[in-house]
């Protein structure tokens, strides 16, 4: 094979010439010096911090500020920074079809309550739930179990002074008058409120006032939602 060497010279430039019987061919080496970008150059500008900026691109993004993105309708389109801690929502009535939202929190129901034997109007106060943090009542269904056409007149009351009256959930106390066997009857399904907000830290019970008739057991349930 031919002895093939490096030449320093200029661009395109050979030295030698190569001879059937094997002869040495020299290939130039071309003279190549980097500068660095002209001030203002079209391809792109070079910063000191690393990051390249394309003036083309520059002059056609509709992004205008930091944490922008960009969406698509039928053309590109700016989606604005949401706040801090946001997520993105897909919203079918945004034009790209998404947005910046505060996130969903699920809230869950739970329920309360007791089963008190032999409610006595003359013992009326039977406290039964303590709540760490502010909850509303939705509903609340009471239900007895005794004989002789058990009545019972009963009110759900809540303060954070176990000490005081309280704040009654109903401003009229409701009469819970069924068959002797509460699982046969419906009871009472109450949903309108006076005063449903209960704050934290707040002591709930149930307040009979009147008795009637052979009553057992009186059940309170509260359907609770955490605020």
């Amino acid at each position: 094979m031919p002895d093939v060497k490096n030449k320093r010279a200029s661009f395109g430039e050979l030295d030698g010439a190569a001879s059937s019987a094997g002869g040495e061919v020299t290939y130039a080496t071309p003279d190549i010096s980097y500068g660095t970008p002209a001030e203002g150059a079209a391809e792109s500008t070079i910063r000191s911090d690393a990051t390249i900026a394309n003036p083309a691109f520059e002059d056609l993004t509709p992004l205008t500020t930091k944490g922008d993105l960009l969406g698509r309708s039928t053309l590109s389109l700016r989606i604005p920074v949401g706040n801090d801690d946001d997520v993105l929502t897909a919203d079918a009535a945004q034009a790209a079809g998404i947005k910046w939202a505060a996130p969903a929190v699920a809230s869950v129901d739970f329920s309360k309550g007791a089963l008190i034997e032999l409610p006595d109007a003359a013992d009326p106060m039977m406290p039964f739930y303590f709540t760490p943090v502010p909850i509303t009542v939705n509903a609340v269904d009471i239900s007895i179990d005794g004989s002789v056409t058990p009545s019972w007149t009963v009110n759900v009351r809540h303060s954070t002074n176990r000490g005081l009256a309280g704040n009654a959930l109903w401003a009229t106390a409701t009469a819970s008058a069924q068959a002797a066997n509460f699982a046969e009857s419906s009871g009472h399904h109450i949903t309108a409120f006076d005063d449903n907000t209960i704050p934290a830290n707040s002591w709930i019970w149930a307040d009979t006032e009147a008795v009637s008739g052979t009553l057992l057991t009186g059940i309170v349930m509260l359907r609770c939602t955490p605020d």
